[in-house]
């Protein structure tokens, strides 16, 4: 009787100790949607419902979301500049129905709200989008931007452009590109003709072209 007892208290603590052994490789995270949540567990995104967590699951676009600069590269594995979402950054709304415009392989595009100088372009992106490449916007057509009152531009030495704020509904944005043929000086785009490409010193402040998908 002794022997059978010894025998189960030695099935008993190894079981206890695989179950410990378990315990420290397979770790359970739960995942919630309620306007608190807790301590470490997952957010997904549920109708609009998150805690406000730095990673969570968005049910409806099946995808992780982190917010923030998050490094990733394209198709291609080119790098992309991510905005860094400074508070205050936004986008203009532009007259497509939507408030951005789409490309034909469904790059989303728009105009940074804030204005920056080229070295300055990821601060006025918002998260979750990156400073649009020339190969990434439409080489013909449009982006008009609905009517706003602003600066065009400040120039190097600070002066603005218009002088005084006027109705706009086209303006230049940088994109991230160094023009082949022009040293020291860099690509912009002009939402009211995307074939209209020109050149600046990146010293001068315009409003930025974000990108994301």
């Amino acid at each position: 009787m002794k022997k059978v007892l010894s025998i189960l208290t030695l099935a008993t603590m190894l079981l206890f100790a695989m179950s410990v052994i378990a315990a420290d490789k397979v770790v359970v995270i739960p995942m919630g949607s309620s306007a608190k949540g807790t301590d470490g567990q997952i957010q997904y995104n549920d109708d609009g419902k998150t805690a406000g967590a730095e990673v969570y699951y968005d049910k409806a676009t099946g995808k992780l979301e982190v917010p923030g600069e998050v490094r990733t590269v394209d198709g291609s594995g080119s790098n992309r500049q991510w905005g860094t979402g400074r508070p205050g950054t936004g986008l203009l709304t532009h007259t497509d129905p939507n408030g951005y415009c789409t490309t034909s392989t469904g790059i989303k595009h728009a105009l940074s709200y804030m204005m920056g100088t080229w070295y300055d372009t990821a601060e006025v992106c918002p998260a979750g989008t990156w400073v649009c490449r020339s190969n990434d916007l439409p080489t013909d057509g449009s982006c008009p931007i609905d009517s706003v009152s602003t600066y065009i531009g400040i120039a190097c030495d600070g002066t603005h452009t218009p002088i005084s704020p006027a109705v706009q509904t086209t303006l230049p944005g940088f994109t991230a590109d160094f023009p082949s043929n022009s040293e020291q000086l860099v690509q912009i785009r002009y939402s009211d003709d995307w074939g209209l490409v020109t050149v600046v010193h990146p010293c001068y402040a315009l409003h930025v072209w974000c990108c994301w998908e």
